[in-house]
Order: C-alpha cells, then structure tokens, then sequence
C-alpha cells in the first residue's frame, strides 16, 4: 500500500511538473508573439508616417498649383475686363462726339411740347398720333387728356 501511495505521489509530481512546464513554455510563446507584434506595429506606424508626410508635401504641391493657376486666371479676366471697359469707354465717347439733333427731339424721338408742364413739372412731348404725354420715373409714357 506503501508503494501505491508512492507511486501516486511521484505520478502527480509527474503530472504538476509538466503543467508547470507546458505554462512556462505558452506564457514565453506568448511574450516571444506579443514583441513580436509590437515590432510589427512599430513598423507598420512609421511607414504610415512616411506616407503621410510624403502624401502632405503633394497636397501641399498640388494646393499650390491650383492656387498659382486660379491666380492667373483672375489676371487674366481682369485684362480681358479692362480691355473691355476701354472699349466701352472708347465707343462711348464716340457717342458722345457724334452731333446731336438740334431739333428738340430727345430719347424717346418725339419733339417736345414747350406750351405744356406735366403734373409735377416734367416735360411733355408730342406723340407720333399727335397725343401728349411725359414720361414718368420709370421712363413709361403717361398720355395727358
């Protein structure tokens, strides 16, 4: 009975070495894994960071493109605005040099009626059918009875 006792006893010193074994081996697997992994992310982070900043400086290239490109542009409608209002100016002083009629017509065509004031002292001219009229603030023709 002696040596069954024995034999149990070594057995489960048997069986508690090896756990202890096997846990010291999963638990070193496991730190041996885990730095592993750290390295690997520590990698994966600075190439991350190269990417940015290589991506950064060509956004930073490509803004500026844009920016020097949408300057030009606005120059380049400024001229063709200036241009433009030269010419304007140019025709209009044409217009202007231009003789006008001395016989008393005016914008609308019409001669003017100097026997007449309209009700708040406008000018009246003679229509085309031999009516009245004077020309309100927004430049409408109001027939006088």
């Amino acid at each position: 009975m002696k040596t069954i006792k024995n034999l149990a006893l070594l057995f489960v010193a048997a069986v508690v070495a090896m756990n202890v074994n096997a846990q010291t081996t999963k638990t070193a697997a496991k730190a041996e894994t885990k730095t592993t992994k750290t390295a690997v992310q520590a990698e994966t982070k600075a190439a991350k960071a190269e990417g940015k900043a290589e991506t950064k400086t060509e956004k930073t290239a490509a803004k500026t493109a844009t920016k020097t490109s949408v300057a030009a542009k606005k120059e380049s409608k400024e001229s063709e605005k200036a241009e433009s209002k030269k010419e304007e100016r140019k025709e209009l002083k044409k217009e202007d040099s231009e003789k006008k009629p001395r016989d008393g017509r005016t914008k609308t065509g019409d001669p003017v009626n100097h026997d007449k004031k309209g009700p708040n002292g406008e000018t009246i001219y003679s229509g085309p059918k031999g009516g009245n009229y004077y020309l309100d603030k927004k430049e409408n023709k109001v027939y006088i009875k």
